[in-house]
């Protein structure tokens, strides 16, 4: 270290005052509390906006499949998050959530212009990608809940 700067270090030590700037450190503490609320509002506000998006492409499906088409978007909780698989309507048919490549769908899929197909296959990539997101942010989400309780036990443990 300099030698002039030293001097002035141990003169701000020695006269009491701190050559930290204190102020900086408590508002960086405390905005902890800020930081995570914040994330966990952007966590739910981008998952609402996929939710949008899948409800717009449902929409979407109406004018070139017609309201009644067989099989339909749904909803599917699993670990981290929820995704959005294809299901059958009817309560007659395979009710499990697949993907288009599923074997149960075949005879849907060859009854379709092939141009409908093509579409169904979009509908899907973009599904694949919309699930992606949903499980990054959820498992973000679990990371974030699972700090706050490993944080917590630790301050429980008494020396």
């Amino acid at each position: 270290m300099d030698q002039c700067l030293q001097n002035a270090w141990i003169k701000t030590v020695k006269s009491g005052q701190s050559p930290l700037n204190i102020n900086l450190i408590i508002s960086f503490k405390d905005n902890k509390r800020e930081w995570r609320s914040r994330l966990d509002r952007e966590i739910e506000s981008q998952m609402l906006l996929i939710d949008e998006r899948v409800r717009e492409i449902k929409e979407e499906m109406i004018p070139v499949f017609g309201p009644d088409f067989e099989i339909a978007i749904f909803a599917r909780a699993n670990r981290a998050a929820r995704s959005f698989t294809w299901r059958y309507r009817a309560s007659t048919k395979n009710r499990k959530h697949a993907r288009l490549c599923d074997p149960s769908f075949a005879e849907v899929l060859a009854r379709l212009h092939p141009d409908q197909r093509i579409t169904l296959r979009s509908i899907e990539v973009e599904l694949l990608a919309l699930n992606a997101n949903l499980s990054i942010l959820g498992a973000i989400k679990n990371a974030s809940l699972e700090f706050d309780t490993s944080r917590e036990e630790l301050a429980n443990i008494k020396p």
